[in-house]
Order: structure tokens, then C-alpha cells, then sequence
């Protein structure tokens, strides 16, 4: 009998339908439920798989390694037994006693998106002898591509002096600790019980030495007769070649033993390996890799207080030991975090961390001591203690805050029109900006700490610093440049200065850097929207348009002599080349459509009654120019004179020859003249006479 409704018997109106017992109950239409039978990688990116190991797919895009599949697909049961039988074992277990999706969600947590094909870690009780013996020799053959000990330590070096203030990923001390710990492990070891006997650090920890050594060959100079010169196996190769190499084995290293147990040291090597694809111009890359070191941060509970470890004793040594592992994993996390959200924005994809969950504490920035368990954890003194790396990644931390705010990430991917929220965030960057202590502005600066023996970074340091505010400044009006006239205009400030501050760190810095991403990407976004603004709004913000045609001419000869040490100079200088044309025709179009004459209007700067000469015999004699005939280059690349410069010794020299700039149709009535304190001047044809020895550009309308 059916169940009795409880509308039985009740009638409506006309027309209506009367229920009664007889009339049979429905359940709810069930949700169709797909069996995902395509690998990880293509049912992520919605493209259709053949089902091979490795897919066609996979195959082209050369991600055979991370090619998987989390059903039981009928023609791979054989490989993914021999492949991981205990974690098959684990999955169908967890299946059979909660829903699908649940199944799912714990499966995908277990394991990491991008797993390759070596072998996960199976607990030591259920390997068998053939199990031990197969894992022995895999994680030996790894290990024999590290190079010897002399070789490492000149590469930490280097790592630690050159790399490693960037984001401190890495206490120098400890890590030589583990580099000694390393080498001193008996042979036998590896021969005949492998790396189970080792500890889970150590026994990850190869994977994060590859990686170093890998960053620090992307960064030297490859020489023929170099220093690393004998770490080639192959004559023609290059030390970008040996680098991806190594790269590469400390991925399978990783992949190989560093998935059952995680530690703080494989989110590390996570997340210098996403540096390393950074470096390497391969940002999806080092999203991706971004994204499954995160997944391992928050497996050991990193992005929660509540989960820190526990002293394993009551001792005073492992309570501070402990405290100090504490301050490393928030400060790892904290990283981890801004490169998140800086990825989010420039990809434009969702964050791997939920920003409206809760957030775990920052580190204090406190000074490590070599012995961890005899000192407690203390914050540093300011105007006491040097400031430290982690001091400034603290003030990137709070500089990006705006950009990791859930409701401006949300509008900002939905393209959504308010702006409220957009402008109260510019002004809390710009008010967080001016806290900035002395020591890491470019204006006004403190000076006491550069010669300090542990700041030997801080002279680079505010280059970089400045250049990311600028960064913060213009992708947060970016979302809004179509619909807000001083959204374009702040954006285009802010993309001003952010080259400005990228041709000073140019000319301070050797070819060495030039590989550095900081020195490309963000270049590229700004002209990219410099250039996109012009072609859209040609008619406006004109005095900012003859501030930016420099910009672009000084950035193509910058990408032209990276050109041979960075992979993407070569096809940006195009895209940057093309735009420029078409930006500057639009402009000139457009000006000459409203006003023949408003492009002499808008390009003549004003008369400077004298200029100042090259020679010593003019120099007394010649006032200082007019500070009304000063360009934005004086503004922003600052006078050597002034008292923001005080202490220094000379002008920081450019790390090619220098070159006389030329920049069409900028200013057709004058000159630009670029004296030795920085200055660029506009002068007409009666100053020519005394300025022999400056570069005269002429320039054309």
C-alpha cells in the first residue's frame, strides 16, 4: 500500500488535482554520475583522453611522467598494480565505506596531482625483498647524478649569496648542517638497506640539493672554461641543460620517497623547485608545481596554528628546536601564500588557498641563532639588529595584502564593476607603502646597514622592493582600466615607475642576473599595458604617453642584449615591438583627427634658460637647468647629487655598452640631452653649442 500523502484528500480549485492514496510517490530525480575514465591531466584540463599510459595528450605536451589515472581503468590494471599496490589497496578501501565523492575528495588529498611515474613509498612491513631491492637501486641511480662534495659546497655558496635573500626559503646554517649530515652517510647504507633506514628528512633531502644546484646553474656564467665546466657528461651541453637534469632528479627523488611521509623539507624542495621553472620562463610550470607543494604544506598542517608539532619532550633544547621549526614553517607558508596570489592574478585562475579561510600567524622576525635549542625565539630590535631577509619578506607580505583579499580576487575574476573596493585597497597599499622603513626605500634612504657583513643583499634589495609596489599598484587597477578613467591613469603611473625602477636595477646589476624573471615579466605586463591602454583611450592622459615612449625603447635594448641568457627575449621583443607600432599610430591618428597642432602641443616640454655642459670650463659658469625642464627620469631615476644618494660613490654602471636612445616622434623641436648625474633635458637649437660632450638624440615629428 502507498504511503498516505499528507495533502490527501484536499481539493483546490478549479482546475486543480485532487491526491489521493492511490497516487504513487517519486523519488527525486537521481544526479547522473560520470565514471572518470580519462587520466588526472586531461580530465583537468576537459580534453578528451585515449587512454594510454602515457596519453597522446600527455605525450605532446610532454608531461608523460604525471600522466595517471585515479579510476581502475580494464587495459591498466596490470600497470597500476605493479606501479603502486598499496596505495590501489588504500584507495578501494576508503571507497567501499563512504560516498564516491568523498572517496574522491580523500583520494585527491592523498595523493598529489602531478604524481610521476617512479614508485610511492610503501610502509617497510609490506615490502617484500624484491620491493626493497627495486627501491634500493632507483634511489642509488638518483643520487649517483649528484655532483662531489667540493662541487656543492661552491654552488651553496653561491645559492646562499646570490639566490636565497629573495624569498629565504632556507636557513643557510641548518642547511649546511644537513649538507654535512649528507656526506657523512656510510655507503653501505645505500648498498644494502637504501633509504629506509634514513630519516624522512634526510631522506628527502637530495631532492632538495638537486634543486638548489639547479637554481644556482641557471644563474653563473656558462664559460667554456668555466668552474663547473667538468660537471658536463656531454660536450655541447650547457649548464641550463645540466640544471634541468638535475632538476629533474631531484623531481623523481621527491616523487620516489617523498610522498608518504611529508616534511618541511619537501615543501622546500616544492617550492624551490617553482622558483627553478620561474627562472626557466615556464610559469605554468611553476604553477603547477606551486600547487602540489601547497597541497603538502597543508598536509603536515602548516596553514593551521592548531596543527604546529608538539615538543616530543618536556627538555627545554626540544621545546626551542621546537619554536624554531614553528617560525621556518609559518615563514614557508607565508611564501607559499604570496606566490599563490601573485600567480592568481597574473594567470588569472583561482588561488589554491581558500582566502576566506582562516590564516595562519606570521613569523617573528627574529635573527636565528647557529644552535637552535639554546636560544629562544625573540624578536629583533629595530635600529638595533640588522634588518634579515625574512625582515623583508614580512613588508612583501603586507604590501601584497590587498591582493589577497577574497572579495577584490572574486570581482576581480568575475570582471566585476566595482571600483569602491578597488580604490580603498590602492590607498591601504599606498599607506602601507610609506611605512616602508629607510633602509629598503630608494628615496630618502638609510644608508647604516649596507656595509653590514649579513646585508650584503640589501643594496639590491630596494630596487626589488620598490619594483613589486609598483607591481601591487598596477595589477590592482588592471581589472578596471576599462571602465575607469583613473583606474588607466593610476595603472599607467604605476607601470611608469615599475620600468623606471627595472632600468636602475638593469644598469646595477652584471650578466648574471639578467636571467632573473624579476627582470622580464613584470617589464612585459607593464608595456603590454601601457600599449593596450594608449590603443583603447588614445585620447587621454597625454602628458603620461611622452613619459612612456621611452620606456619602450629602453625595454626593447634591454631584452635585445638579454636576448642570448634569457629564452623569452626574443619573442617578447617582437610582441613589445608590434605594439608599440600600433600604439603610436592610434595616438598620432587620433591627434591629428582632433588637432593637427595638439601633437607639438602635447610633446614640447618646456625652454631651459641653461643647460648644463659636459666640460669643466662651462660647468662653473652655467646655472643648474630648471627644474620645470627636468623629465620624469629625474623624478624616478633620481639625482645622483640629492640627498637620497649621499654615500654613494658613483653612478651604478649598465651592464652592456651604453647606447644613445632613440625615441621617435617624442619631442619634435628639441634634443634630449643625458647628462652623467642623470638628468634628461629638453634643449633647442641655440644650446647645441654647449653641450659637446652630452648624447644629443634628435628627434623627429
Amino acid at each position: 500500500m502507498a504511503a498516505e500523502s499528507p495533502l490527501n484528500g484536499m481539493t483546490g480549485g478549479v482546475g486543480s488535482i485532487t491526491l489521493t492514496e492511490s497516487a504513487p510517490s517519486r523519488p527525486p530525480p537521481k544526479k547522473r554520475r560520470r565514471a572518470v575514465i580519462s587520466c588526472v591531466e586531461c580530465h583537468r584540463r576537459k580534453q578528451k583522453c585515449d587512454r594510454e599510459l602515457p596519453c597522446a595528450n600527455c605525450k605532446f605536451r610532454n608531461k608523460e611522467s604525471v600522466c595517471r589515472y585515479e579510476s581502475s581503468v580494464p587495459s591498466l590494471r596490470t600497470s597500476t598494480r605493479s606501479i603502486s599496490p598499496v596505495t590501489s589497496a588504500s584507495t578501494s578501501d576508503v571507497g567501499s565505506s563512504r560516498p564516491p565523492a568523498v572517496a574522491r575528495r580523500l583520494s585527491k588529498t592523498a595523493e598529489p596531482r602531478d604524481d610521476s611515474d617512479a614508485k610511492t613509498l610503501p610502509s617497510t612491513s609490506s615490502m617484500d625483498a624484491a620491493s626493497c631491492k627495486e627501491l634500493r637501486e632507483r634511489y642509488k641511480s638518483l643520487i649517483r647524478h649528484l655532483p662531489a662534495k667540493s662541487y656543492v659546497d661552491q654552488l651553496v655558496s653561491i645559492y646562499f649569496r646570490e639566490v636565497n635573500w629573495h624569498y629565504h626559503v632556507l636557513d643557510e646554517d641548518e642547511f649546511l648542517r644537513m649538507v654535512d649530515c649528507w656526506s657523512q652517510i656510510p655507503f653501505e647504507v645505500f648498498q644494502k638497506t637504501g633509504p629506509m633506514d634514513l630519516s624522512p628528512d634526510m631522506r628527502v633531502f637530495p631532492a632538495l640539493l638537486f634543486q638548489v644546484l639547479a637554481t644556482v646553474l641557471l644563474v653563473v656564467d656558462d664559460e667554456p672554461k668555466g668552474p663547473f665546466e667538468s660537471l658536463k657528461y656531454v660536450g655541447t651541453m650547457s649548464l641550463r641543460d645540466l640544471a634541468i637534469d638535475y632538476s629533474e632528479s631531484g623531481h623523481a627523488l621527491l616523487s620516489l620517497v617523498g610522498r608518504t611521509q611529508v616534511t618541511v623539507t619537501t615543501v622546500q624542495a616544492g617550492m624551490i623547485h617553482s622558483m627553478l621553472f620561474a627562472y626557466m620562463a615556464d610559469i605554468l610550470g611553476s604553477w603547477t608545481i606551486l600547487g602540489e607543494t601547497i597541497a603538502h604544506a597543508r598536509t603536515i598542517g602548516m596553514h593551521d596554528d592548531l596543527l604546529d608539532p608538539k615538543p616530543s619532550t618536556s627538555r627545554l633544547q626540544d621545546i626551542l628546536q621546537t619554536e624554531w621549526l614553528i617560525q621556518k614553517r609559518r615563514s614557508l607558508y607565508m611564501m607559499l601564500q604570496m606566490w599563490d596570489a601573485h600567480f592568481s592574478l597574473i594567470l588569472g585562475k583561482p588561488p589554491f588557498v581558500n582566502l576566506r579561510d582562516r590564516r595562519p600567524s606570521l613569523p617573528v622576525d627574529a635573527i636565528p641563532p647557529k644552535d637552535k635549542s639554546t636560544c629562544a625565539v625573540i624578536a629583533r630590535t629595530e635600529g638595533v639588529d640588522p634588518p634579515t631577509p625574512l625582515t623583508r619578506s614580512l613588508w612583501l607580505f603586507r604590501l601584497a595584502a590587498p591582493l589577497r583579499d577574497a572579495e577584490f580576487s572574486e570581482n576581480a575574476r568575475t570582471n566585476s564593476m566595482d571600483f569602491s573596493r578597488a580604490e580603498l585597497l590602492g590607498k591601504q597599499m599606498l599607506e602601507t607603502a610609506q611605512q616602508i622603513p629607510p633602509y629598503f626605500r630608494l628615496e630618502s634612504t638609510d644608508w647604516s646597514w649596507d656595509n653590514h657583513p649579513a646585508c650584503p643583499w640589501l643594496t639590491s634589495s630596494r630596487f626589488c622592493l620598490e619594483q613589486f609596489i609598483q607591481f601591487n599598484l598596477m595589477v590592482l587597477h588592471r581589472s578596471y582600466i576599462l571602465s575607469q578613467s583613473t583606474s588607466r591613469t593610476e595603472a599607467l603611473r604605476a607601470a611608469i615607475k615599475l620600468l623606471a625602477c627595472q632600468q636602475m636595477l638593469y644598469q646595477g646589476a652584471g650578466m648574471d642576473s639578467w636571467k632573473n624573471f624579476l627582470l622580464f615579466f613584470s617589464s612585459f605586463d607593464a608595456l603590454i599595458l601601457i600599449s593596450m591602454v594608449y590603443t583603447l583611450f588614445p585620447r587621454e592622459n597625454g602628458r603620461l604617453y611622452e613619459e612612456a615612449k621611452p620606456q619602450f625603447d629602453w625595454t626593447m635594448k634591454r631584452y635585445k642584449a638579454m636576448q642570448n641568457v634569457n629564452p623569452l627575449a626574443t619573442p617578447a621583443m617582437s610582441a613589445v615591438e608590434s605594439c608599440f607600432k600600433r600604439m603610436k599610430n592610434t595616438v598620432m591618428s587620433s591627434m591629428r583627427a582632433a588637432d593637427p597642432l595638439s601633437i607639438a602641443s602635447i610633446c614640447t616640454s618646456p625652454t631651459i634658460p641653461s643647460p648644463p655642459s659636459m666640460s669643466e670650463e662651462s660647468s662653473a659658469s652655467s646655472p643648474p637647468p630648471s627644474e620645470k625642464g627636468i623629465c620624469f627620469f629625474t623624478r624616478w631615476f633620481g639625482n645622483r647629487n640629492s640627498a637620497g644618494y649621499a654615500g654613494t660613490g658613483s653612478i651604478p654602471k649598465a651592464g652592456v655598452p651604453e647606447q644613445t636612445i632613440d625615441i621617435s616622434t617624442s619631442c619634435p623641436v628639441g634634443h634630449l640631452v643625458f647628462n652623467p648625474v642623470g638628468l634628461c633635458i629638453v634643449a633647442d637649437e641655440s644650446q647645441q653649442s654647449s653641450m659637446k660632450d652630452d648624447k644629443l638624440v634628435r628627434t623627429e615629428g
